[in-house]
């Protein structure tokens, strides 16, 4: 039998973002008191979850995500706002919008679904709202959760440039997933 890895591709975010957006999470989570709270550094831009995979299937998924990959330039962004799903009233997740490249995101989504969907999960029906995800709730969190996020749906948190796609492991643990880089692929080589 195949040993298996939880993986999923996503775009990872500078460091200096990252920071900001995790100082303000744990301000945050303090004040709410409630969700389960998004480490700083698994924090990033979640394309695709293909779910568990054979580990035999890692290097044929690397290639079509090369292969994909190639197609593109780089590209400009700006990771700002703060939003819910699916509304602030009801929030199941909290998240820090992207800005710009709105339709390199969704071509670029669309073609890894493309090429490398047979090894997911779940095809996501839903179009593609590229989004870093800062908390999720089980329960409805309090109002509060919505003054924030109408005080901060202008916030820039930072500028990015858009250069690779990773492909991470996930590891499920009581303390919280562990994410270790599998491949990071460059776009447009």
């Amino acid at each position: 039998m195949s040993d298996q890895m939880r993986l999923f591709t996503a775009i990872e975010l500078p460091e200096e973002i990252r920071s900001g957006l995790s100082r303000f999470s744990q301000s945050l989570a303090r004040f709410l008191n409630c969700g389960r709270w998004v480490a700083e550094e698994n924090l990033h831009v979640t394309f695709l979850f293909l779910g568990s995979v054979d580990a035999c299937s890692v290097a044929e998924i690397a290639a079509l995500m090369k292969k994909t990959a190639a197609e593109f330039q780089g590209w400009p962004c700006e990771v700002s706002g703060l939003g819910c799903f699916p509304n602030a009233s009801v929030a199941r997740v909290l998240w820090a919008g992207m800005a710009g490249g709105e339709d390199y995101f969704a071509d670029l989504f669309a073609k890894l679904q493309e090429s490398i969907g047979k090894f997911c999960a779940k095809i996501e029906s839903r179009r593609f709202t590229p989004h870093v995800t800062l908390a999720r709730f089980e329960k409805k969190p309090p109002r509060e959760l919505a003054e924030a996020v109408e005080k901060n749906k202008d916030r820039v948190w930072g500028q990015a440039r858009v250069e690779k796609v990773t492909l991470f492991e996930s590891k499920l643990s009581p303390q919280g997933p562990q994410y270790t880089v599998v491949e990071r692929v460059p776009l447009g080589k």
